[in-house]
């Protein structure tokens, strides 16, 4: 009886070899154009950059890009999905977390203030360019926005209610947490006084701290559990 599966070394493998490498090739020339993109849509702003300034940081010419993208437009549009993703994985590991909700913002704040030290640049782009993109690209993008606002004011309401959190409203604490550590990459790039790690223990702590409303609450290290600090 014959097997379907191509052996090693059969014509079929060697394709199946083939075009995987393709593939790969394919996916590592879009990332070298996405990344020296990001670089410069965010140093000299999306509309501010041309196709011709973007091959020319590559050391290409432009139809090696537009093999890769139909135009402009079809870049930002990759760097601002490439933005909203790490802000969804940060949020889709800590959801399936089994773990209090302290635990799961404590891990959700310290994961996306990592990529921000590692991968901010396509954080700045992602939210300083929306408004650069077409009518269908930026509804999506604005669409994922609303999605992690909403999944994240979950997790506080949860936390809210089991009485872990003391804050008034799950949904504005949710927009100023993001909103500070996905805004902190433009002034963390520019003074970097801070060791990485460390500046990553520190944001951490301040975005944890929004979520009690009392003054005198303290938020431990390791369990994520706050509890009242008497003087």
């Amino acid at each position: 009886m014959r097997s379907n599966t191509a052996t090693k070394g059969s014509p079929s493998a060697k394709r199946k070899g083939a075009t995987s490498l393709k593939d790969e090739m394919t996916a590592l020339k879009r990332e070298r154009i996405l990344e020296t993109a990001t670089q410069l849509f965010l140093h000299q702003s999306f509309h501010g950059c041309s196709m011709d300034a973007i091959a020319q940081a590559l050391g290409v010419t432009k139809p090696f890009i537009y093999y890769q993208f139909k135009d402009k437009t079809e870049i930002l549009s990759a760097i601002c999905s490439q933005g909203a993703e790490l802000s969804l994985a940060a949020l889709d590991q800590a959801e399936h977390m089994h773990a209090t909700a302290p635990e799961r913002m404590r891990w959700f704040c310290h994961h996306l203030t990592r990529v921000v030290v590692e991968r901010g640049h396509y954080l700045a782009v992602y939210l300083r360019e929306t408004a650069s993109l077409e009518e269908a690209d930026r509804k999506a993008i604005l669409k994922l926005r609303a999605e992690i606002d909403e999944r994240l004011t979950q997790i506080i309401a949860s936390g809210a209610q089991s009485g872990e959190f003391t804050v008034q409203d799950p949904a504005i604490a949710a927009r100023a947490i993001t909103g500070m550590i996905s805004n902190s990459f433009q002034w963390y790039r520019k003074d970097r006084v801070l060791p990485s790690e460390v500046f990553i223990e520190t944001l951490t702590e301040i975005a944890m701290r929004t979520l009690y409303s009392r003054s005198d609450a303290k938020v431990e290290h390791n369990s994520g559990v706050a509890h009242d600090e008497k003087a």
